[in-house]
């Protein structure tokens, strides 16, 4: 039951990045995928702290924060 639940908020955590990065940039194309992966992969405190610069950071700016060439 608790890993049911666990999966459920990694689900909604990662449906509200996806929509997150589509809002701020358009379109969820294949480095902003490759940079959800990475981001889902975050410490909680490192995934708050993203989420929170995520309308401060240029597209170019989360990329080179990921090592994504653009």
């Amino acid at each position: 039951m608790q890993l049911e639940i666990q999966k459920r908020r990694q689900k909604g955590y990662q449906e509200m990045l996806e929509s997150l990065l589509v809002f701020r940039f358009g379109k969820l194309d294949s480095q902003l995928e490759v940079i959800l992966e990475q981001i889902m992969e975050l410490p909680k405190e490192d995934f708050n702290r993203l989420i929170l610069q995520l309308s401060h950071l240029s597209r170019e700016e989360l990329l080179a924060r990921f090592g994504v060439e653009n």
